[in-house]
């Protein structure tokens, strides 16, 4: 393998091919020509390889996605379970256009850094999350997750809006490292299924031990495909009357 014009990737015949399939590359996907890139180097030194070929119609995909249903419902009514619906296809998009880069990641199940922070999250994400609760917890669950979210309120950021665009460095201290209403004692997620936007789209690098320590420099990918998700989820909030993005705890202690 080396590397020319600072990212792409010249995979070799004896390498192993990066679709993972064991085989040697001249045995397994030379003859389909993909064009290979790196974004660099994860925390043990390896390059962070994927298939551009691939990455590329799965981006566009999500794009057109994204750009239509904004098209779609510009000017027209848009309930809630068909918003509803639309982010769950959008989440299941953009999770395809993620999956080359999660084998490199330092993310692993039962790891819990960044379920210790604010947590970014849009009124059709609750809605989406409680139906789910509803779903598939009972009262007694039901009602532990509401008493935690409680338990804290006074530590929660205000909500993001035109009046209060982004957290102060208050809030940030106020808050500190505080544990998911979600997180299960072994570190799993209880909504991993429909976990928000914010948890779906952090994906680091760096050594997991950084992930515990407080302003550890962390290094984590941002695909420029990420603006358009944002940009629809935000649109869809618009088109429900409720555009306030809010720490995900703070929806349940309504």
């Amino acid at each position: 393998m080396k590397i020319i014009n600072n990212n792409e990737v010249i995979i070799e015949n004896g390498d192993l091919c990066p679709c993972g399939s064991q085989k040697k590359f001249k045995k397994c996907c030379k003859t389909k020509e993909y064009k290979y890139y790196t974004i660099g180097k994860n925390y043990k030194g390896q390059e962070i390889i994927y298939n551009y070929t691939l990455f590329k119609i799965k981006t566009n995909e999500l794009i057109n996605l994204c750009s239509n249903i904004q098209n779609k419902y510009d000017s027209k009514e848009l309930k809630l379970e068909d918003a509803i619906r639309i982010v769950k296809e959008i989440y299941s998009r953009f999770d395809l256009c993620i999956e080359p880069f999660q084998k490199y990641s330092s993310c692993s199940k039962g790891c819990y850094g960044c379920c210790e922070q604010i947590v970014n999250t849009y009124y059709i994400e609750s809605e989406i999350i409680k139906n789910y609760i509803n779903e598939n917890f009972n009262e007694g669950e039901q009602k532990i997750v509401i008493a935690k979210a409680q338990k804290n309120k006074g530590r929660y950021p205000k909500d993001i809006n035109e009046a209060h665009p982004k957290y102060t460095e208050k809030e940030y201290v106020t808050f500190g490292r505080l544990p998911c209403i979600f997180l299960n004692d072994n570190g799993t997620c209880k909504i991993y299924k429909v976990r928000p936007f914010e948890c779906r789209q952090y994906i680091v690098f760096n050594n997991p031990e950084d992930c515990y320590k407080d302003n550890a420099k962390d290094i984590h990918y941002e695909g420029y495909y990420f603006y358009y998700v944002r940009q629809t989820i935000k649109f869809i909030d618009k088109k429900l009357k409720n555009d306030r993005v809010r720490h995900l705890a703070k929806w349940f202690c309504e």
